[in-house]
């Protein structure tokens, strides 16, 4: 983890690709490297995927798409969390963080158009970085420790 938050990676416009179950702390690791590369300068941009489409939706209704889709385009690391057109834009531009809990060659079942899937998996996984995590679920586990320390957490 120390050398993924040097950020070497970014410099390098490397991909990452964080994948876990449910709570196994993707969007966590994922805030944390970003709070990393901003202390190294980077530019950072955090977005939840359907928050991007809505605003790629809106900026197309008022005739701003391609403004739009720069904004993402345009900054050092891109942290999209839950994932797919701002990829195309970003290819040799910079890094983009992905954190999902489907393994890559899960990723065809979620996009329904094959050109697309292959496109983005060819953008993005070939090139990337992984980061695998195995464990508990990190919300159970803090809930149950908060019980411990806290007599009558759950009453």
């Amino acid at each position: 983890m120390a050398r993924l938050a040097g950020c070497a990676w970014v410099d390098a416009m490397e991909n990452l690709v964080i994948i876990s179950e449910t709570g196994g702390g993707k969007s966590y690791l994922a805030q944390a490297l970003g709070v990393a590369a901003c202390r190294r300068q980077h530019s950072v941009r955090y977005v939840r995927l359907n928050d991007m489409c809505r605003e790629l939706t809106v900026a197309r209704s008022e005739g701003e798409l391609y403004p739009a889709i720069d904004r993402f385009a345009k900054v050092d690391l891109l942290i999209i969390v839950d994932l797919f057109e701002i990829l195309e834009a970003r290819e040799g531009r910079g890094s983009t963080m992905i954190a999902s809990q489907l393994e890559p060659d899960q990723w065809y079942l979620r996009i329904n158009e094959d050109l697309c899937a292959d496109s983005i998996l060819n953008r993005i996984v070939e090139q990337a970085r992984f980061v695998d995590i195995k464990g508990p679920n990190m919300r159970d586990w803090l809930a149950k420790q908060k019980a411990r320390e806290n007599p009558g957490y759950w009453d």
